[in-house]
């Protein structure tokens, strides 16, 4: 649940050493902040969560995060269609500490840049104004 640290893992001292990719994971939760998007795509609730890149929050919201080619090309066809995307909610995390914005806002420009094609990652540049 947004707000809250409901994505922590807690798990037994006599299966720490069982699930090394779990804890190879785990053990970088601190080094980079996620960003979580509570979106509103043409009356469907959606999430979009990525690595964030850059945030500039203040009136107007810019928020780059890394996000793989599919996701954000699809969200990038259905701005370029005219379909409404709003936000209700951004969550940015970083280990054990995070904070929400709550808020309605309007996506009002979309960029795909640095495009990783091996990878299949790129970042999505995202513009939020006040509805």
């Amino acid at each position: 649940m947004i707000g809250q640290n409901s994505d922590r893992i807690l798990m037994s001292d006599s299966l720490k050493g069982m699930i090394p990719e779990l804890e190879e994971a785990t053990k970088y939760s601190d080094h980079f902040v996620v960003a979580t998007l509570m979106l509103e795509v043409a009356n469907e609730q959606r999430t979009l969560v990525g690595s964030m890149h850059g945030v500039s929050l203040g009136e107007d919201v810019k928020i780059d995060l890394r996000s793989t080619i599919e996701d954000s090309f699809f969200f990038v066809k259905l701005f370029s269609e005219g379909t409404q995307i709003t936000c209700k909610n951004i969550q940015l995390t970083l280990g054990d500490h995070s904070f929400d914005r709550s808020n309605i806002l309007r996506v009002s420009s979309v960029k795909m840049i640095e495009i990783d094609h091996q990878n299949k990652m790129c970042t999505l540049a995202l513009d939020l104004i006040e509805k």
